[in-house]
């Protein structure tokens, strides 16, 4: 398995080496469209701090298999939720639909 600075660095050569391909893509109107996403999920990390760095720290735990994915009290394969995100390993696994559903109870965005 690469390390983080290996893959990192492959996807530094191949940016380098492939500019004028990404340069191209970003002159078209879908390549504009993905560029303001990124600006837009750039401000919302820098808005929601807490709220990334506890996401990351369950998803880098999970992938290590030190956590391993619940399901919902339905039975679907479920999603974390974070009731306080100071307590990133603490969550309840939602499916989506009652995800959604415990959002709009507690009237905060998803």
């Amino acid at each position: 398995m690469q390390s983080v600075e290996e893959r990192k660095a492959k996807q530094r050569a191949y940016y380098h080496a492939n500019k004028d391909k990404y340069k191209a893509y970003q002159q078209t109107e879908k390549g504009r469209l993905v560029e303001k996403l990124k600006e837009a999920n750039r401000w919302q990390k820098r808005k929601h701090t807490a709220k990334y760095k506890c996401r990351r720290a369950l998803r880098e735990a999970i992938n290590a298999g030190k956590i391993t994915r619940g399901t919902c009290h339905c039975g679907e394969i479920g999603d974390a939720h974070h009731d306080d995100y100071d307590k990133p390993f603490e969550v309840v696994w939602l499916c989506k639909k009652h995800h959604r559903e415990e959002h709009k109870k507690n009237k905060e965005p998803v």
